[in-house]
């Protein structure tokens, strides 16, 4: 049979090779792709770099103690702008910048803690929108939060723009890979014939 073959395909020998690329990736860590690290870099930093005010429901700005917080010592640790810079990271990152509202014996605002991502769930009720830190219950106005986009499953949280893209992380992992795979083998995964 493979006489007949070379005699009317006009060569010799034959060796058929099934390359297999290596299985596609749908799942990615956008923390390891520098330019989604870069980003958040450069949107915190530029938004903590803005000037903070507080203002009454009416627009009219007053002075308040709180904004020694915000522009100069956040905390014992943290500086104003370290905390600000913080805070939206998080909100960029993982939907949601959280911080807890401490305060002295005279019930005055001492100083603002930031929590760490996926510490903190809000709850929304009758009564208004709770926060659950580390497994205590928190009213709203013991916490700072800072959101992204709105979740539709939870009107007291938020989303970031990480979460919104995943299909579009999970596209570009699939497209390297199969790159990958291009480049290692020479071919996507179809039959290649080869001869000497």
């Amino acid at each position: 049979m493979a006489g007949f073959l070379s005699r009317i395909l006009g060569f010799q020998s034959a060796v058929v090779v099934y390359a297999q690329p290596n299985q596609f990736t749908t799942s990615v860590d956008p923390y390891e792709i520098p330019a989604v690290v870069r980003a958040i870099q450069l949107l915190s930093t530029d938004i903590a770099r803005l000037p903070v005010c507080v203002e009454t429901a009416d627009g009219e700005r007053i002075d308040s103690p709180v904004l020694d917080l915000f522009n100069r010592e956040a905390s014992r640790w943290q500086t104003g702008f370290d905390f600000r810079r913080y805070l939206t990271s998080q909100a960029l990152s993982s939907g949601n910048g959280i911080a807890l509202i401490r305060r002295d014996s005279s019930g005055a605002v001492a100083e603002l803690t930031p929590i760490a991502a996926g510490m903190t769930t809000a709850l929304i009720d009758d009564d208004g929108v709770h926060y659950k830190i580390a497994g205590q219950m928190l009213e709203a106005d013991q916490v700072i939060h800072i959101g992204c986009y709105p979740n539709i499953r939870n009107p007291a949280w938020y989303r970031s723009p990480i979460d919104a893209c995943t299909a579009a992380f999970a596209l570009a992992a699939d497209e390297n890979a199969a790159h990958a795979a291009l480049v290692k083998t020479g071919s996507t995964g179809k039959v290649v014939i080869s001869h000497p």
